[in-house]
């Protein structure tokens, strides 16, 4: 969509859901990519973490 469009439709899948106009269809994907920022966030801070507790569990194992 380009500055000017009037209209866009929003589909989930092959259904329409409805249409959107451009400032609606910007508002929408800045949500999606707070949403996706968040996931990522989370996902690194879980991959770190068992890193951490793995690498914790190797360093102190007996002899």
């Amino acid at each position: 969509m380009r500055p000017g469009d009037a209209h866009c439709a929003v589909l989930r899948g092959n259904v329409s859901l409805g249409r959107r106009t451009y400032e609606e269809q910007r508002a929408a994907q800045h949500e999606d990519r707070l949403d996706d920022l968040a996931t990522g966030i989370c996902l690194m801070v879980y991959g770190v973490a068992g890193s951490a507790i793995v690498g914790y569990g190797l360093r102190r194992r007996p002899e």
